[in-house]
């Protein structure tokens, strides 16, 4: 299906914005990768990306809701979930979904689905809007299998050969996907590779807040504490015992403990000590044990 100025328009938006291969590409390379764009329609249960068969297209999402699944070991198993997927209960399909085969699907064709894995919701809002964008490359084998689980499916779809005649006729459109990915790869990675012990933590803490949690944190600590000793010991005991005592406290020691690990937080560099690792254990528990001789 050929695209009206609308929907150039829309797949121009998605390109720039919701998928990790094109984010960063000029707008007149948008302008011709949206030149060789196809508009696809898919009815619930249709299948339109088979995991093993080679790929042709990738598919950018607009609307709609799409299973992603790959089978391994006779198992199936959900790929690329986004958060806010919806968990239906197993449905066993009537009939084996249909197959697109370079073809656009007529939307008032029905066919069923199994809805027994987790679908991954498309919204042009959310990122990840792209399918199959990196093994159609070379052609290589699908990852997973795509199907169509809401009443209607649209994608722009770029062909394998399409892509690969954009970037012979216009070579910078490489290195802006290459930067594009590259960005990606690099904002995945310092997400993720942050040890434990370098976690940086608030650098101020909010007293009130912090004093109330405390204060309501004594009370079922104490509550807590002496079910524990009458089912133990079988001596029954006040659930609030002495609690003019152990309120002020708990404050005192909840604030503390997180004042003193904040202002270890902003005057203390563990990369300037010849022990960096020491000192980073050093300042992540040693809040504790000085507040532990007040704690309730």
């Amino acid at each position: 299906m050929k695209l009206t100025k609308e929907n150039q328009q829309e797949a121009a938006v998605l390109l720039s914005e919701k998928s990790s291969m094109f984010k960063d590409c000029s707008p007149a390379s948008l302008a011709l990768i949206v030149s060789k764009l196809e508009l696809f329609q898919f009815v619930k249960g249709e299948k339109f990306l088979e995991q093993g068969d080679i790929s042709e297209y990738m598919y950018l999402m607009s609307e709609g809701e799409v299973l992603r699944y790959r089978e391994e070991s006779g198992v199936e198993h959900q790929v690329d979930i986004s958060p806010g997927g919806n968990e239906q209960a197993p449905i066993k399909p009537a009939s084996p979904p249909r197959t697109l085969q370079n073809r656009t699907v007529d939307s008032s064709s029905s066919s069923s689905v199994s809805t027994g894995r987790i679908v991954k919701q498309v919204d042009p809002n959310q990122h990840l809007a792209t399918i199959n964008s990196m093994h159609y490359l070379r052609g290589d084998p699908a990852y997973s299998s795509a199907v169509c689980t809401s009443t209607i499916c649209k994608a722009y779809a770029l062909s394998q050969s399409q892509f690969m005649d954009t970037l012979s006729t216009r070579p910078p459109l490489a290195a802006e996907i290459i930067t594009s990915l590259q960005k990606e790869v690099r904002e995945q990675k310092n997400a993720l590779r942050t040890p434990f012990l370098e976690l940086k933590h608030r650098k101020d803490i909010n007293i009130p807040a912090v004093s109330v949690a405390a204060a309501i944190e004594s009370y079922y600590r104490s509550a807590l504490n002496a079910m524990l000793n009458a089912r133990l010991l079988g001596t029954k005991a006040a659930l609030f015992p002495n609690m003019h005592v152990q309120v002020p406290a708990r404050v005192v020691y909840i604030n503390g403990f997180k004042g003193m690990r904040a202002f270890l937080d902003r005057n203390v560099r563990p990369e300037e000590y010849t022990y960096p690792s020491v000192v980073r254990a050093t300042v992540a528990v040693g809040p504790g044990f000085l507040m532990n001789p007040i704690s309730s």
